[in-house]
């Protein structure tokens, strides 16, 4: 599957392929082995050195993705515009800055709203697409803290299947 994420101009972001694993409640699960590799404007990120899997939600402004032996971060969630498929092997969701994840020691961290802040600006946000990105971002960071399904376990066993 192709997974494209772009920013709200309509400016590639970044892309990769992934493999489907499947879907249950929570969504659907992509699998990343080592040695996937990003695109990105300015070029391909170096080849992932472990395996993770995405997570596409049925509803809301995010997407997440669990790592598998990371040493920094466990979970990392984008805050985006709920997706789009232009069919069964390709979604694309924006990208609207803020990132929430948790470390490996249990921390829960909002990232980049010093760049939502700009970009709001910048691309003139709607005042309801700011609203729901803050309303994502504050829940995510809540239920990741929380260890609410799915960021508490029920990924592990779609991670198993990467590899």
């Amino acid at each position: 599957m192709e997974v494209v994420f772009r920013k709200f101009d309509g400016r590639l972001h970044r892309r990769s392929i992934s493999r489907r694993l499947g879907e249950d409640e929570h969504g659907i699960w992509l699998g990343n082995p080592v040695g996937s590799v990003v695109h990105t404007p300015k070029g391909p990120w170096p080849p992932s050195v472990r395996s993770s899997v995405r997570l596409i939600p049925r509803q809301g402004w995010w997407s997440a993705l669990f790592f598998a032996n990371s040493d920094t971060v466990d979970v990392y969630c984008d805050v985006c515009t709920t997706p789009s498929w232009s069919g069964p092997d390709t979604v694309t969701l924006l990208d609207l800055d803020l990132d929430v994840m948790r470390t490996v020691d249990g921390t829960t961290e909002v990232h980049d709203e010093d760049e939502f802040a700009e970009h709001q600006l910048r691309y003139g946000y709607p005042q309801d697409v700011i609203r729901d990105a803050l309303a994502a971002c504050d829940w995510l960071a809540s239920a990741i803290n929380a260890d609410t399904e799915p960021f508490a376990s029920d990924f592990r066993p779609w991670l198993a299947k990467v590899d």
